[in-house]
This record gives C-alpha cells, structure tokens and sequence, in this order.
C-alpha cells in the first residue's frame, strides 16, 4: 500500500486498517513509505524497488500527480 500517512487517518491509512481489521497477517502486507519502518505494525519499504518480493495486490492511494513517477518506477 503506498500513500499510508504516520501522522494522520488519510485514504491510505483507512484502507491499511480495513486489510488488517478483515484479518489479513500484518507480515504478509508492505507499506511503501520514505521514512517510516512501521505503521500500524506493518512493516515499510522506503521505494518500489526496495520490495523483496513480488506484489500480488498493489494499493495506490496517493493523488493522482504521483501516480506517473510510480510507474516509471
């Protein structure tokens, strides 16, 4: 999931707690944030390409300005 804000409820963080309270296992789910090493208990990821595995679901919840630099990425 990327766009998870640490400081406040944004879009990203409703849906990060949406998967978890559906029973979805923290350690299975990656948020990709620049400066964050957890959120919520769930692990972060600073960029894209830092993932160590393959996304089966990616979760785009950034405005619509940021979406061309992440898929370039």
């Amino acid at each position: 999931i990327i766009g998870v804000s640490t400081a406040r409820r944004n879009f990203g963080r409703i849906i990060l707690g949406n998967v978890l309270a559906h029973g979805f296992p923290a350690e299975k789910i990656t948020v990709i944030h620049p400066s964050a090493n957890e959120v919520d208990g769930v692990a972060c990821m600073p960029n894209l390409s830092a993932l160590r595995e393959p996304v089966d679901l990616f979760v785009v919840a950034v405005g619509a300005e940021s979406v061309p630099e992440l898929i370039d990425e």
